[in-house]
């Protein structure tokens, strides 16, 4: 019987030999490859990479400008929405303070009647009062 550590052992070899073989067939497949091409030819000038780095700079600059205009196309109405929210809130407020003045006004004039009757009843009681009092002192 094998111990737990001489399978892991027999594992790590094999892994090892399987990189190996690989290693080996790419190195040979890559050789065979490379034999075949005019490397003086694929290689770019200096001047080369830097047209081709700063052509793929634009390239990029061009897709973060699409994107960032979509974005914004997208918030637009989100925009829109917050750009008129000042002058809703304006107006939502100046008929609000409108129907407050209105309450106001008639509950002051409700409570001038109220007042008014308070009155009337008041000096009817003082009448009817000094009445009854003009008569029990008559009597």
């Amino acid at each position: 019987m094998t111990t737990p550590q001489e399978r892991v052992a027999d594992a790590v070899r094999r892994s090892q030999e399987t990189v190996n073989s690989t290693v080996r067939t790419m190195t040979d497949g890559m050789q065979k490859l490379v034999t075949n091409i005019n490397l003086r030819s694929t290689v770019p000038t200096l001047d080369e990479l830097v047209d081709s780095s700063y052509a793929f700079g634009v390239q990029v600059l061009a897709m973060q400008r699409d994107f960032t205009k979509s974005l914004l196309a997208y918030a637009q109405p989100l925009t829109e929405t917050l750009s008129t929210a000042p002058r809703k809130v304006e107006r939502f407020t100046m008929k609000a303070e409108r129907t407050a003045a209105k309450k106001v006004e008639q509950t002051a004039a409700q409570t001038e009647d109220i007042a008014a009757k308070a009155e009337r009843t008041a000096s009817r009681a003082q009448h009817s009062a000094a009445a009854r009092s003009t008569r029990t002192s008559k009597n």
